[in-house]
């Protein structure tokens, strides 16, 4: 072969093979941002929305973001403004207090795939929502209905929203290479991630003369309205006869505990879920205080078809706490939470009706 043909031969392979590994490299770069990863190694932390505020306060000042970067990348901080980080921030900060293993948070670097994934479960509010601590903000500083930054937020004031953001450099500013409070107006707010964060447990022994009674006062301990605390116990009592420790079908199964979780008898799905969390407290699954918690766990996110039934359907937990309708709320604990096969809504409103006198 003639030398110039054969350098040819080589510089024409050189350029493809060049090519070859730009696409690889291309492609594995775009799985990775473009995909909101949930599955991780938790650094522990107790969950709440306190909690990843605290946390990314702490980074107040940080410049740089190749910490935040690497957590979800693994490697290829690029410095200078080069390599957006602001969701790597936040997913940085969610692992902190560890939300992204609860599957509160996702662990995302694209701002459309943390829309995304907040949508999918019901957990989005619009511009116009006032944010509480621990939302997650979203921003679109072109105005072109596509969200391209994010944040969290500390709290509401007046027509601004006071946050902790990565990727950003003060108050005014859009972009930058640091950690910053943030005051920003609501024009270029786009929207709002709403986690459902684990539930604030009251401590305590519960009290009361029977377990309705004890599950009634744990339940107005935690923030629910009489009417909501009776319409939850009601369908206890439709279920189990308020025991929790029945089981269906005279000890076979699908479902046990007080509200009836399945599947005791494969011991999997939410009984499973349910008897993992009594262990970690080195409970039996049989707990009574395990399982009221637990409850209050899936009402606040730990379910997701319980939460987006809830959201859809019944306004959300917040507007179900709140009901001065004892029935209202034994229709929707009912269709959110129990979803039973044949649920007998007229003896599960008769206990209703009894409680709702029982604990006046």
């Amino acid at each position: 072969m003639p030398k110039k043909r054969k350098y040819l031969s080589f510089f024409i392979g050189g350029i493809v093979l060049g090519a070859v590994l730009l696409v690889s490299m291309i492609s594995t770069l775009s799985s990775y941002f473009f995909t909101a990863v949930e599955e991780e190694e938790s650094s522990g932390g107790s969950g709440s929305a306190e909690e990843i505020v605290r946390v990314a306060l702490g980074e107040d000042g940080t410049h740089g973001g190749a910490k935040y970067w690497n957590y979800v990348f693994g490697s290829g901080f690029i410095d200078g403004g080069a390599t957006p980080w602001c969701a790597c921030f936040v997913s940085w900060c969610a692992n902190e207090c560890g939300l992204i293993e609860q599957g509160v948070i996702p662990k995302y670097a694209s701002c459309v795939l943390g829309e995304q994934w907040f949508k999918e479960r019901n957990q989005w509010q619009g511009k116009d929502y006032t944010p509480k601590a621990g939302d997650i903000i979203f921003f679109d500083w072109n105005l072109d209905g596509r969200t391209d930054h994010t944040g969290i937020v500390q709290y509401a004031e007046g027509e601004n929203v006071v946050t902790i953001e990565g990727n950003t450099s003060g108050e005014s500013d859009r972009t930058g290479n640091c950690v910053a409070q943030c005051v920003r107006a609501r024009t270029y707010i786009y929207g709002y991630g709403t986690p459902q964060y684990p539930a604030k447990m009251v401590s305590g022994d519960l009290s009361g003369s029977d377990t309705a009674e004890m599950a009634y006062n744990f339940l107005k301990a935690n923030g629910f309205s009489h009417a909501a605390a009776v319409g939850i116990v009601a369908n206890f009592k439709a279920e189990s006869e308020v025991n929790p420790s029945c089981i269906q079908g005279n000890g076979r199964g699908p479902a046990a505990g007080v509200c009836q979780w399945e599947n005791y008898n494969t011991q999997s799905g939410r009984w499973k879920a349910m008897a993992d969390y009594a262990a970690s407290k080195g409970k039996d699954w049989t707990d009574y205080q395990s399982q009221l918690e637990y409850i209050l766990y899936e009402l606040q996110g730990g379910d997701s078809t319980t939460t987006a039934i809830l959201n859809r359907n019944y306004g959300g937990l917040e507007a179900y706490k709140k009901t001065t309708d004892a029935m209202w709320a034994t229709l929707a604990f009912e269709k959110s939470f129990e979803r039973a096969g044949k649920p007998r809504m007229e003896v599960r409103y008769q206990y209703a009706a009894e409680y709702d006198q029982r604990f006046r």
